[in-house]
């Protein structure tokens, strides 16, 4: 009887941890599409995070909530609520994001704020960003020489 009980208990958490991990995924998602659903409302927020313009304290308050968004994805990660493929997508959005330099030079002034985990996450990820965009830099002056 107590091994019958002790598979229900295992199973009932297994099935408590997938729901916690739908649940991280429906709230980054959610969270996605309301700050997409922004840039339908107010064009120049897709110019913002597409790094081709936005000025002001506005555009600057846009991308503090994307910063805020990715500090939630992070943390949901650190936590074990996402899986490896989720973790790999996610990752590689957050590097296409901070390809935008509006964004790079924003995380160096807000940095400060967060969390020392997302700082060092954060920090490497610009990084290599930087370290891939200048090597492509040097090696398109090469070949033009």
């Amino acid at each position: 009887m107590s091994l019958v009980s002790l598979a229900v208990v295992f199973w009932e958490l297994r099935q408590g941890r997938k729901q916690n991990r739908t649940s991280a995924l429906i709230q980054i998602y959610d969270i996605n599409r309301q700050l997409l659903g922004m840039g339908f409302d107010r064009p120049e927020f897709f110019r913002v995070i597409g790094g081709k313009g936005g000025e002001g304290e506005t555009a600057r308050r846009y991308l503090q909530l994307w910063l805020n968004q990715i500090a939630l994805i992070v943390h949901l990660n650190e936590q074990g609520l996402l899986t490896r493929s989720q973790w790999a997508s996610l990752d590689a959005d957050i590097e296409s994001l901070f390809k935008n330099s509006e964004l790079k030079t924003l995380w160096g002034e807000f940095s400060p704020f967060y969390p020392e985990p997302l700082r060092s996450f954060l920090d490497k990820k610009v990084a290599a960003i930087e370290a891939k965009e200048k090597a492509e830099a040097s090696r398109v002056e090469t070949s033009a020489a």
